[in-house]
């Protein structure tokens, strides 16, 4: 299990003796329970940037694929050969895929 959404992402500064540096940190969960889930302090401030907001969204990102894949098993199988039938197959399992990674379900 994963801290608990809101995560929201705080941007500071870090002081060291080669200088003052940007640190992003990505905070978990609300009121008394709130955490720190990570920090990301090294890399170009472009990436570490968008590393924070990917990883601010995370919860979302794992509860809409959890959504999709009710959703699709719900419809049933997929009928057909074609190209659309190929194509919803390999959104299927890009899902399915990402879940797992996400949660070793």
């Amino acid at each position: 299990m994963h801290t608990p959404k809101p995560w929201t992402l705080s941007e500071g500064i870090r002081h060291s003796k080669n200088g003052d540096r940007t640190i992003y940190s990505v905070i978990g969960g609300s009121g008394q329970s709130q955490h720190t889930v990570c920090e990301i302090a090294y890399g170009p401030n472009e990436w570490m940037e968008a590393n924070s907001l990917l990883l601010r969204s995370a919860p979302e990102l794992l509860e809409a694929c959890r959504q999709a894949a009710r959703h699709y098993e719900n419809i049933g199988p997929v009928l057909g050969n074609d190209d659309n039938a190929h194509d919803e197959r390999m959104v299927r399992q890009a899902i399915r895929d990402a879940i797992a990674n996400a949660t070793k379900e």
